[in-house]
């Protein structure tokens, strides 16, 4: 029988959590679904993890790579488990978080419900200890969003918070009709290239489930890029992307372009945005 779901899975040298991912989802409620794992080089113990999974669930299970065994990034590992997904919809897990049971069922009984193009729920900051928090997208929740809305209310536009990827399920044709993940951007910032193309394009809804964990670990990426000088060269290349996209687009979306104006003109002239602040205070309290 042809899923319904595919749940895509790219690792790098994650032995250490590969298994438990894996895991997470053969153990979902929702029983008609498909792992794609992909290997993104890995040198460690991996790849073995993902092979003694499939010879227990051979049918459920499969692995691909790039070609040579090359390591590209997450964005073009993704798009290589989007290529062989056959799944109606794709939901992605990192290799070092974990679905609760209810996942895969609830999502898709939310997508059906509300015939949306992506469903985005909240998620779990997981370090198994008295810091574990749930964060809430920073929209209202329970509720469709038509395109371009949630450019207007979320980060990276705005400060409200957004998804994690591992708490996004979208349709597959959704995901052609954007042109899956944008693979200049290997790391960070390439969940905000993808998921500003479905805000701008898509019909979405947000949800207040969680049943997600997203790991939080020192050594993960966004704990790497901690220094500034590089978290704002990685927002900046973003900034500059999305103008383009905007201007391929032909975008009319007046409020979008005043927010990208002023992100890039915080990340380009600090001291010019801070003044441009302090005068929009200043005249708003006259």
């Amino acid at each position: 029988m042809r899923p319904l779901v595919s749940v895509v899975i790219c690792f790098f040298n994650e032995e250490r959590y590969l298994g438990e991912a894996i895991q997470s989802v053969l153990s979902q409620s929702y029983p008609n679904l498909e792992i794609i794992l992909v290997d993104d080089g890995s040198t460690d113990a991996s790849r073995g993890i993902v092979e003694n999974f499939m010879l227990a669930h051979k049918k459920k299970i499969r692995l691909v790579e790039h070609a040579n065994g090359e390591n590209r990034g997450l964005s073009a590992s993704r798009n290589r488990g989007i290529h062989f997904a056959r799944g109606e919809y794709v939901a992605f897990l990192d290799a070092d978080d974990v679905y609760l049971p209810n996942y895969v069922s609830t999502q898709v009984e939310k997508m059906l419900n509300h015939k949306v193009s992506y469903i985005c729920e909240a998620t779990l900051y997981w370090e198994g200890n008295d810091n574990d928090q749930i964060v809430y997208v920073g929209a209202p929740s329970e509720q469709v969003y038509n395109p371009q809305e949630l450019n207007q209310i979320l980060y990276p536009l705005k400060t409200h918070a957004a998804p994690c990827m591992c708490a996004v399920m979208v349709k597959r044709e959704s995901i052609l009709r954007n042109d899956g993940f944008e693979e200049s951007f290997t790391g960070m910032y390439e969940d905000q290239v993808f998921l500003s193309k479905l805000y701008y394009n898509e019909v979405g809804y947000i949800s207040s489930s969680c049943n997600n964990f997203y790991r939080q670990r020192k050594d993960s990426m966004m704990s790497t890029v901690a220094d500034r000088a590089k978290y704002i060269d990685i927002r900046r290349k973003f900034l500059y992307w999305f103008k383009s996209y905007l201007k391929e687009k032909r975008n009319e979306n007046r409020i979008i372009s005043t927010l990208l104006r002023k992100a890039i003109l915080s990340i380009d002239y600090p001291r010019l945005y801070s003044a441009y602040n302090k005068l929009q205070v200043k005249f708003k309290l006259a």
